[in-house]
């Protein structure tokens, strides 16, 4: 087998195409699956900068078995987003950030006359995002750890096969997971000291339509463009959308430039 040294030297030079067809390719190949899947854990298990993308140079570790992370292969057309919408001086509230693969991204992007809120609930993967924060010395990232809904309260934070999945569902429906405490992006904002967003990012695997009701205030206030994730699960979002965004002035297309589906597929919409 490869050491890690020099599978993370080879990985610099194949092309991000080459990269995410492989990350594909182990679900279309069953047998490659163990070969593919020990790779990656090589490359995201370890300290090192991201390879290549918007993030490229900056020191990461992923604490999770996703190599696109420290690739810099992830979410290619998200990363165009940041890259076009997000300038220095600007105040980002990334909801659902996980170890902080676009939080430090976005660090990067604002500079330290902006400001990053990072919300995650769940306190390994937050623990993780400071550090990746304090490895870029992004004093200008924060941290708040607890998950973003329509009011202030509890939730229950279901754990699935990997934090990176981990979503607010019913306890009786999922044994499995932890209390957590909920703010809104309404809420949050007002606090005293807070800055408003310019941009909003939203990756929280199903509760996009809650988010969104809880920061109406916000978009009223001050029109950030918002970059949402909209999860399988979630039914006529468009029609949701409709009735509570568009009224107040927004537009919004999906980054594939296709129509919005009605269930059942993972796509991003921008506000």
């Amino acid at each position: 087998m490869l050491p890690f040294a020099m599978l993370d030297r080879v990985a610099r030079f194949v092309p991000a195409a080459w990269l995410r067809a492989l990350g594909r390719l182990q679900y279309q190949v069953p047998a490659l699956q163990p070969l593919l899947q020990w790779g990656a854990r090589r490359i995201a298990g370890r300290s090192g900068v991201i390879q290549r993308g918007v993030g490229a140079g900056l020191r990461f570790e992923p604490g999770v078995s996703i190599a696109g992370y420290r690739l810099g292969t992830t979410e290619p057309g998200v990363q165009a987003v940041y890259a076009t919408h997000v300038k220095p001086g600007d105040v980002v509230y990334d909801v659902g950030a996980n170890v902080g693969f676009f939080a430090v991204i976005a660090g990067r992007l604002v500079g330290p006359s902006g400001h990053v809120y990072a919300f995650e609930p769940f306190p390994g993967s937050a623990a993780q995002l400071r550090a990746n924060a304090a490895r870029n010395e992004f004093t200008w990232v924060e941290v708040t750890e607890a998950a973003v809904s329509d009011a202030p309260g509890e939730g229950w934070l279901a754990a699935t096969e990997s934090p990176v999945t981990f979503k607010l569902a019913d306890r009786a429906e999922h044994d499995a997971g932890q209390a957590v405490p909920l703010t809104s992006l309404d809420a949050f904002a007002a606090q005293p000291g807070v800055r408003p967003p310019t941009f909003v990012k939203i990756d929280v695997e199903g509760n996009e339509k809650a988010v969104v009701r809880g920061m109406l205030g916000v978009l009223r206030a001050h029109r950030p463009t918002v970059l949402c994730e909209v999860h399988y699960r979630v039914a006529n979002f468009e029609g949701f959308l409709a009735e509570t965004v568009l009224p107040l002035g927004y537009r919004v297309q999906t980054l594939s430039g296709e129509p919005m589906p009605a269930v059942g597929a993972l796509y991003h919409v921008l506000l």
